[in-house]
């Protein structure tokens, strides 16, 4: 399991840090949805809002993006 700690000073910044290091390591993400979590899948693909995911498909998932809330400096990257 690797986990990582983006931070940022500005809304969203340490997201979109976050998005950037995924799709330069071929990782595809889910939208934010709220405070819930964000899938992260290896490849190409579309990941669905946490909220509109089946169990299942939750356990399918090659990582998630976690923090209180995403707007703001502190966003946590788990791969699985």
């Amino acid at each position: 399991m690797q986990r990582i700690l983006f931070r940022g000073t500005q809304p969203y910044e340490a997201l979109s840090k976050a998005q950037k290091y995924l799709i330069k390591n071929g990782y595809s993400f889910g939208v934010e949805d709220n405070k819930n979590l964000i899938g992260i899948k290896k490849g190409n693909c579309i990941v669905k809002r946490w909220s509109y995911m089946s169990a299942k498909e939750k356990e399918t998932l090659d990582g998630i993006l976690e923090s209180k809330n995403f707007r703001g400096n502190r966003i946590k990257l788990i791969i699985f």
